[in-house]
C-alpha cells in the first residue's frame, strides 16, 4: 500500500501542475471530462516515472479518481460553474406567476 500512496502522491503533484497550466489557459473556465481524462493519461507515466512504481496494466480507476479529485479541488467541476453562468439560469415556465 505504501507504493501506491506514493504513486498516488506523485499524480495529485502532477494534477497541480495540471490545473496551474489550465487556469492559465482557461482563466475562466473548468475542464471537461474529456480535458481530464486526457491530462490523466498524460500525468500517469510522469508520475511513475517520478515515483519509481509501475502499477502494471490495466485500469487503475484509485488513480483516476485521486486525479481527479485533485483536479476538481483546484479548479471546480463542469456543474458548479454552469449553476453559475447566467446564460443557463432557469427560466420560469411559461404561463408561472
Amino acid at each position: 500500500m505504501q507504493d501506491e500512496q506514493r504513486l498516488i502522491e506523485a499524480l495529485i503533484a502532477r494534477a497541480a501542475e495540471d490545473a496551474r497550466a489550465f487556469r492559465s489557459q482557461n482563466p475562466d473556465d473548468v475542464p471537461g471530462e474529456r480535458w481530464i481524462e486526457n491530462s490523466y493519461t498524460a500525468a500517469l507515466p510522469l508520475a511513475k516515472d517520478s515515483s519509481g512504481i509501475d502499477p502494471g496494466l490495466g485500469p487503475h480507476p484509485q488513480l483516476f479518481d485521486a486525479y481527479r479529485r485533485e483536479i476538481e479541488s483546484l479548479l471546480g467541476q463542469r456543474g458548479e460553474h454552469r449553476e453559475t453562468n447566467s446564460d443557463l439560469a432557469q427560466q420560469p415556465t411559461p404561463g408561472e406567476n
